[in-house]
């Protein structure tokens, strides 16, 4: 079964550095950020300060 991993904040420091060694697996990623970044890196939105659009977001793309 593919693993699907939902990474917030996937332009800064860490997240970039999780997306390299996932994107050397066969598993699905779901990449967020907030504001203008999410626009620029083509990179679906997420504010992860809102609870209830972190909880919405997940049940939508249900990561494992």
């Amino acid at each position: 079964m593919q693993k699907k991993y939902l990474i917030t904040g996937a332009n800064g420091q860490l997240g970039r550095a999780i997306t390299g060694k996932l994107r050397q697996t066969d598993a699905e990623l779901i990449l967020t950020e907030a504001g203008k970044a999410a626009e620029e890196f083509h990179l679906q939105e997420l504010d992860i300060t809102k609870t209830e659009a972190v909880l919405e977001f997940a049940r939508g793309v249900k990561p494992t």
